[in-house]
C-alpha cells in the first residue's frame, strides 16, 4: 500500500516523517504555495494518507508508523528517558522558543489567517534561547558520536530543527564546532541529504546550506 505524504517544506515535524519514512513506498506533494494550501480540507500539516486512511498532524502519524509499519527507531523513545526528555525538550520548547520565533514568522504564517505579530523582542529572545540550547547540544556531542549513546529519533528531529534554522543563515557554527562535526555526518546520508535539496519559492539558502564539507 502506496503513502502519500503533504507538508511544508521547512516544517521540522513534516521532515521527520519524510524520513522515517524513506524506506517505505511512498510519494510526497510539498506544500509550497497558499493556492496548493488552501485545496486541503484541513489546516493541520503534515498528513500521510494510506489508501482511504488519512492521519493528521504529527502525533497521529507516529502512532500509526509505529503500531502499523513496526519502525523500530520509534520504540526506543518509550524504552529509553534520555531519548524521550530530549524529544519532548526539541519538539516542545525549542519548537516554540526558537522555531516559531524565527523559521515560522518567515514562511508557515504566510499560509495561515491568524494574527502572528513579529516584534525585534521575539527575534532576540529567541537568538537567544538558540544559543542556550546549541552551546548545550554542542558540549555533549564533544562526548559522543550521537546525541544520545546511540543513534535515535533525537538525532532526527534535531537535525530537521537545524536544517530549516540553517536554510536562513540562522547558526554560527563557528561557535559550535562538535555540532558541526555531527551535523556534517547526517548532511552526507540518505535521506537526510533530500531534504537539503528542498526549496522555498522566491528564498534561498546560503551557498553551503547542501555542502557536507561547509
Amino acid at each position: 500500500m502506496s503513502l502519500v505524504l503533504y507538508r511544508f517544506p521547512l516544517c521540522p515535524f513534516g521532515k521527520i516523517i519524510r524520513i522515517l519514512i524513506d524506506n517505505l513506498n511512498f510519494s510526497e506533494q510539498l506544500i509550497s504555495t497558499k493556492n496548493q494550501f488552501q485545496k486541503l480540507k484541513t489546516s493541520q500539516l503534515p498528513i500521510l494518507e494510506e489508501d482511504k486512511n488519512i492521519y493528521i498532524n504529527f502525533g497521529a502519524i507516529l502512532c500509526f508508523l509505529k503500531k502499523e509499519k513496526k519502525l523500530e527507531i520509534l520504540f526506543k523513545v518509550e524504552n529509553d528517558p534520555e531519548i524521550a526528555s530530549f524529544e519532548f525538550f526539541i519538539n516542545n520548547t525549542f519548537y516554540r522558543d526558537v522555531y516559531c520565533n524565527t523559521v515560522y514568522e518567515k514562511t508557515e504564517k504566510l499560509f495561515y489567517e491568524d494574527s502572528f505579530n513579529h516584534n525585534s523582542a521575539q527575534s532576540k529572545f529567541a537568538y537567544k534561547q538558540q544559543n542556550i540550547f546549541l552551546n548545550k547540544m554542542n558540549n555533549i556531542l564533544e562526548y559522543r558520536d550521537w546525541i544520545n549513546n546511540n543513534y535515535s529519533i533525537n538525532d532526527i528531529s534535531f537535525f530537521t530543527f537545524l536544517s530549516s534554522l540553517d536554510y536562513f543563515g540562522q547558526i554560527d557554527w563557528y561557535n559550535f564546532p562538535a555540532l558541526k562535526t555531527w551535523y556534517s555526518r547526517l548532511k552526507s546520508i540518505t535521506p537526510f541529504s533530500k531534504i537539503l535539496q528542498e526549496r522555498i519559492v522566491g528564498i534561498n539558502p546560503p551557498k553551503n546550506y547542501e555542502n557536507p564539507d561547509f
